[in-house]
């Protein structure tokens, strides 16, 4: 039988209500990576996407109406488990869970716990894609960003915490907030799954600043991959994307240095 991995395979978690962004796109890159193959395996998340089915505990019920940092806790549970399952069925040699808020919405370092917690379960180095951005920005050597993400305007004070505790001057940050809304059709409840191409494109743009010398584009649920090398040409600065950097930062930790081709300068030229 082929062996797809044959130089090696990533374990990517991936929250239950992302569809559009992260795995799609993480695919889509490995394509172009000979003997690299990808295991997927999915994170509860209530809220936003999830729908109340039958099966549901009364505490999935329950934190379908709480905060985001309150349920936490129930996520890493099923993060850990998730991580588990993938290491001792999956023969990877690298987590990365994509889900980059997680990371940053109670602390600007609460995804070196995440990474810390999995890591000891699984005996499988893993990262979050809030780690990997972190490493994306700092392998560009720049000091001064912009950021942009499809979340509500609630989380724009935390991605500036986050950036800001790993020394980056942040220029200008800005989330969609109720404007991602537009795309929502009636039969869903979770907008970021519908959200077009153009929506990181022009988020991006608008974010700009002549003082910043790159651009974070955070979250892995809407679609980036495509705008990043566009972006880079329009601007005239570097990209960084949370699902792109969560690949970069998964091949660096296997030991494959193969650029991948129309991604951004970040796999292209420091892979």
């Amino acid at each position: 039988m082929y062996n797809r991995a044959w130089r090696g395979r990533i374990g990517h978690l991936v929250p239950s209500s992302n569809v559009g962004g992260n795995e799609t796109e993480f695919y889509e890159m490995a394509r172009q990576i000979s003997g690299v193959a990808i295991s997927t395996a999915r994170v509860a998340f209530p809220g936003g996407g999830y729908h109340e089915v039958p099966g549901l505990s009364a505490q999935e019920k329950a934190l379908m109406r709480a905060s985001y940092v309150d349920k936490l806790p129930f996520i890493l549970e099923r993060a850990k488990q998730a991580a588990v399952d993938l290491a001792a069925g999956g023969d990877v040699q690298v987590i990365v869970f994509g889900c980059t808020s997680v990371g940053y919405v109670s602390s600007p370092t609460f995804h070196e716990e995440i990474n810390r917690i999995l890591t000891e379960a699984t005996n499988v180095p893993t990262i979050t894609a809030a780690t990997a951005s972190i490493e994306g920005l700092n392998e560009l050597g720049v000091k001064r960003v912009s950021a942009c993400a499809p979340y509500g305007t609630e989380l724009e004070r935390p991605i500036k915490e986050f950036l800001e505790h790993y020394g980056f001057g942040v220029k200008k940050v800005k989330c969609l907030g109720p404007e991602r809304e537009f795309w929502l059709p009636p039969w869903s409840k979770e907008p970021l799954r519908f959200l077009p191409q153009s929506a990181s494109y022009y988020m991006a743009k608008k974010v700009d600043h002549p003082e910043a010398e790159a651009i974070f584009i955070s979250c892995t649920a809407w679609p980036t991959l495509e705008n990043v090398e566009l972006l880079e040409k329009d601007l005239g600065k570097p990209v960084i994307a949370a699902t792109q950097a969560s690949f970069w930062a998964a091949l660096r930790r296997i030991g494959v240095h193969q650029p991948v081709r129309g991604c951004g300068v970040l796999l292209s030229e420091h892979i």
